[in-house]
């Protein structure tokens, strides 16, 4: 009998793993998020590994400079200096680099009705805009499902136009563990997302890339990426970035949003929440990033029970009055 009770807890996880589905909230970053990422040094050592369920991704092994940093600052379009030139952008991503100061790029997006457009990006002396937007991510996403989507751009760099179109194929592919230096986290998915660009001058000119991402739902910005870049000379490039470590101690902390103390952790059946700024609304998601327990409330210090929910791991989300938000590991034990 304890065979068959164990055999079928786990065709029900393997269910219920099946059936997940990613919503925008669990991996889109939004206006006043800030995130940190280096450039991994041994890429071409590295290895996507495999699709599927319960996968483990190590990448251990990974090597960076902690003085080479993309810093990303998620904005409101309109707060930007190319927003004109993309009228339909609500949301913008501006990159700056610690090793090269004078680069700044702003990629303007559209987030609307379950989607998030490509509108283009301003590099300074490179601008690209889509004449036919790229659809980056339907929601929701299921696993195992894959979007197609059709688009074309220009690039414009020293008076010189150049017009493009290609195909993408993107994919909620993989769960499992990501195995990182600094960590190891389980309850991650991987998006996959495989890109052909065809230079229209001449259709010859093709270029493939394929890109990998690994999100704990919850955190709106991937914890590693691999893109594997090929074009029709020959030409190959592998390239990954990895998360800055200071995320895994304060989980993509805001600088907007001061400090927060949680206590007792590990917890039997409460928690005290207390910050030195008002906060209103708190969520609790299990490693596979579905939320568990939320609550609005407007206060500084509360005391948020957890009874309800079972022994293991979850990620906090505490989100203050200016919708910036701070990510707790909690654990439950009794």
């Amino acid at each position: 009998m304890k065979q068959k009770l164990l055999l079928l807890s786990f065709l029900l996880f393997a269910f219920q793993l099946n059936a997940q589905t990613l919503t925008a909230s669990e991996i889109l970053a939004v206006p006043g998020e800030t995130f940190k990422m280096h450039y991994v040094k041994n890429a071409a050592t590295l290895n996507p590994g495999n699709a599927g369920l319960n996968q483990t991704w190590d990448f251990s092994n990974a090597l960076f400079a902690q003085d080479t940093i993309k810093h990303t600052l998620f904005m409101e379009a309109d707060n930007t200096p190319y927003t004109f030139d993309y009228p339909n952008a609500n949301i913008a991503e501006k990159i700056t680099l610690s090793h090269d100061t004078s680069y700044v790029s702003y990629n303007y997006y559209n987030d609307s009705s379950g989607f998030r457009f490509d509108l283009g990006a301003n590099f300074g002396i490179l601008v690209s805009s889509f004449s036919n937007p790229q659809k980056l991510f339907q929601f929701p996403m299921n696993f195992n499902s894959t979007v197609t989507d059709d688009y074309c751009f220009t690039t414009d760099a020293f008076s010189i136009t150049n017009y493009y179109c290609g195909n993408s194929n993107v994919s909620f592919d993989g769960t499992g563990t990501l195995i990182l230096p600094f960590n190891t986290y389980s309850g991650v998915v991987r998006i996959k997302n495989i890109e052909k660009i065809v230079n229209l001058a001449n259709t010859s000119d093709t270029t493939v890339i394929e890109n990998y991402y690994w999100f704990v739902p919850g955190i709106h910005k991937p914890f590693f990426t691999y893109q594997n870049y090929s074009d029709a000379s020959g030409y190959i490039s592998l390239s990954a970035t990895i998360i800055d470590s200071s995320v895994f101690a304060g989980m993509a902390e805001s600088k907007n949003f001061l400090s927060i103390k949680l206590y007792p952790n590990p917890a039997n059946d409460l928690i005290t929440i207390k910050s030195e700024k008002i906060f209103t609304r708190i969520e609790i998601f299990n490693m596979l990033g579905v939320s568990v327990i939320y609550k609005n409330e407007k206060a500084n210090q509360l005391n948020f029970s957890v009874e309800n929910i079972s022994v293991e791991n979850y990620f906090m989300k505490i989100t203050d009055e200016k919708n910036n938000s701070v990510f707790k590991q909690i654990s439950i034990t009794r």
